[in-house]
Formats: structure tokens, C-alpha cells, sequence
């Protein structure tokens, strides 16, 4: 879904699961992410995904060094952000937002899971071959 829009991006949301590695936490939560699909060639193109790390995301401008290999091998720019950084929280204030007990999901292993999650949805909806 396209929320809004940033310069050459369009920010829209991806849902993971709060916890991988337990089969019965079901819950979910959005992960902000920037799209550019300015410079992509939809047939032949690749899709570069730039990870913001731990901080609230912005996408990379246009004189980094990520938007000029796009532009240069017509690339599609998607720009994640991190759980628990800038728009994606996954508990509110009044779920006890950045407490200890919701602090545990607060892991490398599960943003790992959170970036294989993500590039599994861009491989299903642009094809196997990216």
C-alpha cells in the first residue's frame, strides 16, 4: 500500500512477524520502507535493497553512491528500515512500548528474519530470477 511519498520514493509498509522463531506468537507489525522505482527496467533491471540499520530510515539521496548504481544498471532502490527504529514499532505506549519484556524481540536474529522475510516478498512479486 503507498502511504506517501518522498522525493523519488514512495514509503510503504511490509508486515513481519514480531517473533520468527516461536510457532505460537502470531503477531505481526509494519516495517516502514522507501521504494524508487525511477531508473528501474521492469524486464531486465536488478533491485537493490539499502538496509538502514539501527536508526530511523531515510532514503539514500540522490548523490549516493546506491542511486547512482541504479541509475546507472536501471535498478529499482528499496530502503528498509530496522524494527524498533523510526516508524516501526512494533508495541505502542499503551502496550508497553519500549519496556524490557518487549525489548526480547529487540534481536540481530530477528532483523535478520525481517530482511529474509522482506527479499522473499520482493523475489514472489518480481519473479525468482532477481
Amino acid at each position: 500500500m503507498n502511504n506517501s511519498a518522498q522525493g523519488n520514493y514512495t514509503v510503504h509498509n511490509y508486515t513481519t512477524k514480531l517473533d520468527h522463531f516461536s510457532p505460537w506468537n502470531n503477531r505481526t507489525f509494519k516495517l516502514k520502507y522507501y521504494n524508487n522505482s525511477l531508473y528501474f527496467k521492469n524486464d531486465t533491471g536488478p533491485i537493490f535493497l539499502y538496509i538502514c540499520g539501527e536508526s530511523a530510515c531515510n532514503p539514500p539521496k540522490n548523490s549516493s553512491s546506491p542511486v547512482q548504481l541504479a541509475i546507472k544498471l536501471k535498478a529499482k532502490l528499496m530502503a528498509l528500515e530496522h524494527r524498533y527504529y523510526g516508524d516501526s514499532q512494533p508495541f505502542n505506549n499503551s502496550e508497553g512500548g519500549w519496556s524490557i519484556e518487549n525489548m526480547k524481540y529487540l534481536t540481530s536474529k530477528q532483523a535478520i528474519e525481517d530482511i529474509h522475510g522482506f527479499i522473499k516478498s520482493l523475489r514472489k512479486t518480481y519473479g525468482q530470477d532477481r
